[in-house]
């Protein structure tokens, strides 16, 4: 089974401890093949990153700054994240048929890239964490 985790905290890394960490360490254990997607703030000042790790994943997304910045800055940066994430998604997982994605909240910033991913494979299964 093919998992996509979408997070706009810090990179899930499955070998720290944390309850999503633990999550994405069941999973890999299980034998799911895991896609982790997550935000590379613009002060970090690093590019759009894909990496594989022990057989998981890593999709880092350039985005604006979203934490501890100021209101201008989070606020455009959270209108601009669902489609960046979508464009990355698209480019580096292009392939990738998803049958389960999980989310961290809040779910109103993904709606429409949540919305695309679902109707590209119909069984797939959702879950808000």
């Amino acid at each position: 089974m093919n998992v996509l985790f979408i997070t706009l905290g810090r990179t899930v890394k499955i070998q720290e401890h944390g309850i999503y960490s633990d999550l994405m360490r069941k999973f890999h254990k299980e034998g799911h093949e895991l896609f982790i997607v997550y935000p590379i703030e613009r002060k970090e000042g690093k590019p759009t990153t894909l990496e594989e790790k022990q057989g998981v994943h890593y999709l880092g997304v350039h985005t604006l700054n979203l934490q501890k910045t100021n209101v201008v800055e989070k606020g455009i940066g959270t209108l601009l994240v669902e489609p960046q994430f979508k464009r990355a998604i698209k480019k580096y997982f292009k392939n990738v048929s998803f049958d389960l994605i999980l989310y961290t909240t809040p779910p109103i910033t993904f709606p429409d890239l949540i919305r695309t991913l679902n109707n590209k494979t119909p069984r797939l299964q959702l879950i808000l964490c």
